[in-house]
């Protein structure tokens, strides 16, 4: 999605955007499976990091504030193209629900989109059952 919009915006002078079709992206980083995520850790954050990092972390400034800004916003724009997104309800690295999360942005921006479930696979799977998909979308 981020290459798409900077292609979109002309940052290449070679390349144009011809259509998107990303699959099982991780689209809500600072929000996705952090209840799954803070079970398999210790009781405290105090006792995982040190107080400098959970200071920066808090109250990002800087550069860190600005990347994460960036991975959280990378469906927030309306493509040129349709975008086709892919991904797994059976996917347990990258949840679903980012899939969900860029497409309510996409379709809050105007975007054509489509949103096609994998099945109950895993996230090797997903790549695998939605490439020809993906080749053949492009196909047309």
């Amino acid at each position: 999605m981020m290459v798409g919009r900077a292609l979109q915006q002309g940052r290449d002078p070679h390349f144009r955007l011809g259509g998107l079709a990303p699959i099982a992206g991780p689209f809500d980083l600072s929000s996705f499976e952090a209840a799954d995520i803070a079970k398999a850790l210790p009781p405290t954050s105090a006792k995982l990091f040190t107080a400098r990092f959970l200071d920066r972390v808090r109250e990002p400034t800087g550069k860190l504030k600005e990347l994460l800004t960036a991975l959280d916003s990378t469906c927030d724009w309306k493509p040129a193209v349709p975008v086709r997104l892919h991904h797994a309800k059976g996917d347990q690295d990258v949840a679903y629900d980012n899939a969900l999360y860029c497409q309510k942005r996409l379709r809050a921006h105007g975007a054509t989109q489509t949103l096609t479930d994998a099945g109950d696979v895993d996230h090797n799977q997903t790549v695998r059952k939605a490439l020809p998909l993906v080749v053949a979308g492009f196909a047309k």
